[in-house]
């Protein structure tokens, strides 16, 4: 309590002592002598140390003696006092002896007297066990506790938002397991429910619709509702629903033959889950067979008429296997596409193995019951199957590629490996590719950037799918700024019904092209001079004239006035002198020369 103005200052159950700050600390208190101690003895009485040890100098600021210690080393105990019975004294009116009689003043914080405080939410807490797994499965409840500070009374319903990775959900207000006190809300797990990580509350979670109310049960005085968050809770998840593994779905078979499926074999669709899993196969189905299916798409462009794999198998009991048998003109030469989403239900479903059966009847022996909310999480990701599972595939040409797309035009000579891939299965006999490097060069004034390279050839030999062939290519540094140059690299081959695609590399130009100037910024003195050098970045098509100009201040100037640099001599700097002539005044001038 210090400086000026506040609010006034009474005895505890008392008489008030001082209007405000100012008469407290100042010595013009109202009352000093009907205070009473904690013992009830008044303190204005007539003993003879009525003496408040306040440990507080006449401004509230600690002093050197606030609850012992002597002044000049005298080792006598002391503090800082006021006496009660002097109306002027102030806080820090005196140094007293500590003694059996000397009294401790304390002051509160502002405060009213009487019963006129809110109910607040002290506490929110899951308060049901869902089992060792720490997991809530279809039709348990979820129970949440809140505790208020005091008695509460309840009208209409309240509601309270829970937060889960389904989304958020709200608990219902249950009266009859609630007391004045703490407030119980309880929500029943659905189909459709499921939280990885844990249930969480967000902050301020009391929802009250039209005609709700939570009140102060002495009084008419509103709640208050607003809590903080409660983090989500490890052990009380909701797992309803298997997902889809990240990447859990994959082609598990094998063609039988060259990366290519042939009619009459089985195409093996697998898809993982992150737990055990059970299919639900209802023969009397009204939504269909009652079979899953995944859906593929052959062909290129892929048709539209779809091609479904059929439940076949659980594997590991958290993978779910579907066949399909190759038919008679079915043919896909770049891999096997799945359709999002993928898995069609066809009034069958997969869940938890865990989940009992009672979540597959409705107690009268009726199959199906929710099964639109217990299926499986299908994440649909879109499974492009590469060309080891082709199906009744023909190679058609040979696509040429190469270990480095990119060379810089500095790096020297270098060994480049060309590849040469078949679209389709392997062949029964050796297939030979003839290999061109385009080596068109740059124009006679730029000279050229790469060595010539003779035609060689790739062989890919029978029941293989590739082939590879190296040569040597050395790029050119000519200093010159004239961009990238493409190498070419295209093949040809006799093979009946082949084509070759070729591939491209590129030789990346590293010399740049303008004005390079030694330094940035130039100190010059008033009446002296200063020099810098100029440079081009790149050997020039002919000769090239520098012009250096002076805007700014007028006392700066620069020589010579232009600078030349044949094409015999672009890399040999050359010298810029620059003047500053002096002036009267005492200010540092700024001139920029550009170039």
């Amino acid at each position: 309590m210090t400086g000026s103005g506040g609010v006034a200052v009474y005895w505890l159950n008392g008489a008030k002592v001082a209007d405000d700050n100012d008469d407290f600390f100042d010595g013009s208190w109202t009352n000093k002598t009907s205070g009473r101690g904690v013992d009830g003895e008044l303190l204005g009485g007539t003993a003879s140390r009525q003496v408040l040890c306040t440990g507080s100098a006449d401004d509230g600021t600690a002093t050197d003696f606030p609850l012992g210690g002597g002044p000049d080393g005298d080792g006598a105990s002391k503090c800082t006092a006021t006496s009660v019975r002097t109306a002027s004294s102030t806080l820090g009116g005196r140094t007293s002896d500590i003694n059996d009689r000397t009294r401790y003043l304390a002051l509160s914080g502002v405060f009213r007297v009487g019963n006129s405080t809110r109910p607040r939410v002290e506490d929110v807490a899951i308060t049901s066990n869902p089992g060792p797994d720490g997991e809530y499965v279809l039709d348990d409840y979820v129970t949440i506790s809140l505790t208020f500070s005091e008695p509460v009374t309840v009208t209409g319903q309240p509601r309270l938002r829970i937060r889960a990775d389904s989304g958020g959900r709200r608990a219902t207000y249950v009266a009859s397991q609630s007391t004045s006190t703490e407030l119980v809300f309880r929500y029943k797990v659905r189909g459709t429910d499921y939280d990885l990580d844990g249930i969480g509350i967000p902050a301020n979670a009391i929802v009250l619709p039209a005609n709700a109310a939570i009140k102060k049960e002495m009084g008419d005085a509103d709640a208050i509702l607003a809590h903080d968050e409660m983090e989500n809770q490890s052990r009380h998840k909701i797992h309803v629903k298997p997902r889809e593994r990240r990447s859990g779905t994959r082609v598990a078979s094998t063609p039988s033959a060259h990366g290519s499926y042939t009619t009459g074999e089985t195409i093996t669709i697998e898809v993982a889950f992150d737990r055990n899993v059970q299919v639900h196969t209802p023969a009397d189905s009204e939504m269909g067979s009652g079979i899953p299916s995944f859906e593929l798409r052959f062909g290129v462009p892929y048709d539209t008429t779809p091609h479904h794999a059929q439940y076949a198998r659980v594997v590991d009991g958290s993978k779910v296997q579907f066949d399909y048998v190759v038919q008679a003109g079915d043919s896909d030469p770049d891999g096997i596409l799945s359709h999002d989403p993928g898995i069609h239900w066809n009034g069958g479903a997969i869940m938890r193995a865990e989940m009992d059966a009672r979540i597959l009847t409705d107690g009268a022996g009726n199959d199906d019951r929710q099964l639109t909310d217990v299926r499986a999480d299908i994440g649909g990701t879109v499974l492009l199957v590469q060309r080891a599972h082709a199906v009744n595939m023909v190679a058609t040409d040979i696509k040429l590629s190469m270990n480095r797309e990119m060379v810089d035009e500095n790096a020297g000579a270098l060994s480049l490996t060309v590849t040469g891939t078949l679209n389709g299965p392997p062949l029964t006999t050796d297939t030979t590719v003839t290999v061109s490097v385009g080596n068109s060069g740059d124009t006679a004034t730029e000279g050229t950037d790469y060595s010539t390279v003779d035609d060689f050839t790739l062989t890919i030999a029978a029941g293989e799918s590739s082939g590879t062939a190296s040569f040597s290519l050395t790029p050119t540094d000519d200093e010159l700024k004239e961009g990238d140059e493409v190498v070419s690299v295209t093949g040809s081959t006799t093979a009946t019904g082949l084509s070759v695609t070729g591939t491209d590399a590129v030789i990346v130009d590293n010399d740049g092209r303008g004005v390079a100037v030694s330094v940035s910024t130039l100190s010059v003195a008033e009446g002296s001079t200063s020099t810098y050098t100029v440079v081009l970045q790149s050997k020039p098509t002919a000769t090239v004239t520098v012009t250096p100009s002076v805007s700014g201040s007028p006392d700066v100037t620069v020589s010579p006035s232009s600078l030349s640099f044949p094409t015999s001599d672009w890399d040999t700097a050359q010298t810029v002198t620059v003047s500053a002539a002096r002036d009267d005044d005492a200010q540092d001038d700024t001139a920029t020369v550009a170039h």
